[in-house]
């Protein structure tokens, strides 16, 4: 085939090959096989409901076809979507996919690469962060996530982007896999910065000091003749979390 192909999830996160073969799999329960003599190049997805873009990228000239199936309980499969086209060196094109976790289809056309519109910050559940607001000792994830003209995800490597941190007292950070760990520090304010070239974003991180803990003595009876047997029991609540024991 003169293409490879590659998924982009909600999250920027890659899973196939891409233009020089090189493998991604970075979405969780996706993965992708090269192809073979008899075998087409194939890109597994998860069966829960999600959205994706579907990269084809031109590795040489020649004509190419893509299918979206589903394998069924009996071995069988179904096919969804199909779509053909003409492969040239270095073309990228991109279309939207759906699975619902029944079948897997493509919602749109074959379309040109959009364009980077903009830089966001996504937390785990796929939401778009501006600011932050952190009590010390938490610890939370996020993502840098390249969004086309199109409104929709573009790959996005952790890697080629820079991030600095005003007050690294404040606020840490460091990279876990496909996410960056951020780790609230000392009381106060601290501006991240993300970027890649002349493009980027800013996250405004206010740290708060979470309640102290408390030791609280406890004793049963309150009050007792001479002679009698006292209970002390000590109860510590931790501020950070609001436990006790």
């Amino acid at each position: 085939s003169p293409v490879h192909l590659m998924a982009v999830d909600r999250l920027g996160r890659r899973s196939g090959f891409d233009a020089e073969g090189t493998l991604y799999q970075e979405i969780p329960g996706a993965f992708a096989q090269p192809a073979t003599d008899d075998q087409p190049e194939t890109l597994y997805l998860p069966d829960a409901p999600s959205s994706y873009r579907l990269l084809v990228q031109g590795i040489g000239s020649g004509s190419y076809q893509v299918e979206t199936v589903t394998e069924q309980a009996d071995g069988g499969v179904q096919t969804n979507s199909v779509w053909s086209g003409q492969a040239t060196a270095n073309m990228v094109r991109t279309v939207p996919l759906q699975v619902t976790g029944t079948s897997v289809s493509a919602t749109g056309a074959e379309a040109p690469l959009p364009t980077v519109e903009r830089l966001e910050i996504w937390d785990e559940t796929g939401r778009p962060v501006n600011n932050l607001s952190l009590a010390s000792g938490a610890r939370i994830r996020v993502r840098p996530v390249w969004i086309g003209t199109d409104q929709m995800p573009l790959p996005t490597a952790l890697t080629d982007l820079q991030v600095s941190v005003d007050h690294t007292n404040v606020l840490g950070v460091q990279l876990a896999g496909t996410w960056w760990e951020l780790a609230a520090g000392l009381a106060g304010t601290t501006t991240i910065r993300i970027m890649q070239g002349a493009q980027g974003t800013n996250v405004s991180v206010v740290v708060t000091a979470a309640p102290p803990s408390v030791l609280t003595l406890e004793l049963s009876p309150a009050v007792a003749q001479p002679g009698t047997p006292i209970q002390l029991a000590a109860r510590l609540t931790d501020g950070f979390n609001n436990l006790a024991g």
